[in-house]
Order: structure tokens, then C-alpha cells, then sequence
């Protein structure tokens, strides 16, 4: 039970700031082959359902994409930290809107 709720901790600890841990990203290899599938243009969007702390959006981010990231959560809390990835995001000019 302990070790869960350490497990727990670090990964909030790691999700909350995943902007320290950018080679952490991306989080799933699934995202290389996203690469071969979606176009990497500024015109085009991508669509982040379900966004929860952003932690997709910033893959595809991580990867290159240029294109404009819709991302959409409603639960509040994961909206609010959503929200200071999108602040984070944009402040360091990772080149790509969110």
C-alpha cells in the first residue's frame, strides 16, 4: 500500500512538472508513428480530447509539430494545470500554439 501511494506521488510529482522532465517526452513511442500519419503543418490542427495536464499535446510539441493544438478537458483541476502548460508553452516559444 505504501509503495502504491509513493508511486502515486511521483507520478504527480513528474505529471505536475513535466516541463522539467521534456526528455520524458514523448511519453509513448506511438507518437514516431504519428509522424508518418499526420502532416506537420502550421494550417492544419490537432485535436487533444480529453486533454487531461497536456502531456500529449506537449509529445506532439516535442516531435515538431507546428501545427495549432486544440486542447479540451473538463475536469477543472486538470483544466487549471492544463492551463499553465499552455502558459509554459507559450513563453518558452516552443514554435508551435497551443
Amino acid at each position: 500500500m505504501v509503495k502504491r501511494t509513493l508511486e502515486n506521488i511521483i507520478d504527480l510529482l513528474i505529471y505536475n512538472n513535466i516541463h522539467l522532465f521534456k526528455f520524458l517526452l514523448p511519453h509513448e513511442k506511438d507518437y514516431y508513428g504519428m509522424r508518418l500519419v499526420c502532416k506537420n503543418n502550421p494550417k492544419d490542427i490537432i485535436l487533444d480530447i480529453g486533454a487531461s495536464l497536456g502531456i500529449s499535446s506537449l509529445g506532439f510539441i516535442k516531435l515538431g509539430f507546428e501545427n495549432k493544438i486544440y486542447a479540451f478537458e473538463p475536469n477543472i483541476k486538470n483544466f487549471q494545470q492544463l492551463e499553465k502548460v499552455k502558459t509554459r508553452v507559450s513563453s518558452e516559444k516552443y514554435g508551435t500554439k497551443m
